[in-house]
Order: C-alpha cells, then structure tokens, then sequence
C-alpha cells in the first residue's frame, strides 16, 4: 500500500496546476491575438505602429506566460520533492 501524500504536497500540486493552467492560457491568448496579426482577421484601429505595438505587446504577454508555466513546473517539482521526502520518512510523519 502506498503512503498518503502530505497536504503540503497537494497543496504545491494545486499551485502548480493553476501557475502551469494561467501560462499556458496566456501563452494560448497571445498565439491566437499574434496570429490574427499574422493572417489579417485581427482589426487593429490606427495603423501599421499600432498593430507593432499590439505584437509586442502580445509578445509580452507570450513570454510572462512560458515564464509563469515553467514556475508552475518548478512548483510541481517540489510537491514531488515533499512527496518523496515524506515516503522516505515512514508513515508515521505523514
């Protein structure tokens, strides 16, 4: 039988789901705006700088968002680290 996972654990496991799910949901809104740029369905009202400056803006948001999920990783990392550490102690610290 396996030992229960700390509610430390599932707690960094929560954490990391919703840091992994909030950069990927950047990154997948700054794709889809970034490629409404691309094939013109995008509509941005003042010209060419303003469709620049709505890219590097989208490009922005793209980068927080790889940087958000990567965090969400580390985060996972650690709830597996705490998981490990706890089956490693026995079951009478868990």
């Amino acid at each position: 039988m396996s030992q229960p996972v700390p509610r430390l654990g599932r707690a960094l496991d929560l954490l990391g789901l919703l840091l992994f799910a909030a950069g990927a949901g950047c990154y997948g809104y700054a794709y889809v705006g970034l490629e409404g740029i691309r094939t013109g369905d995008s509509v941005i009202a003042g010209g060419m700088f303003a469709t620049l400056n709505e890219a590097k803006a989208l490009t922005t948001v793209s980068e927080i968002g790889i940087a958000v999920a990567i965090a969400g990783i580390g985060v996972f990392i650690a709830a597996f680290m705490v998981a490990r550490a706890a089956r490693l102690r026995g079951p009478s610290s868990a």
